[in-house]
């Protein structure tokens, strides 16, 4: 979540004409990715490999779990 979450409010975002404080933009992004079908898993990653050609998919490791993902 980064810099986004951490700013007590951003002024210039689209969408947003009084502005909004990062954490409550960063809950509504989340909302909106859930509602798509996003999964969120919060647990450190103990492995990580980038596609390296159009088609693949990212790989990422929690201990033996292994997820991956196009993007």
């Amino acid at each position: 979540m980064g810099l986004l979450s951490r700013r007590p409010t951003w002024e210039n975002f689209p969408g947003y004409p009084e502005g909004v404080s990062g954490p409550v933009m960063m809950q509504q992004l989340r909302d909106q990715a859930e509602r798509f079908g996003a999964r969120f898993i919060t647990d450190q990653a103990t492995r990580v490999e980038f596609a390296g050609q159009p088609g693949e998919r990212h790989r990422v490791w929690v201990e033996d779990d292994e997820y991956s993902a196009a993007a």
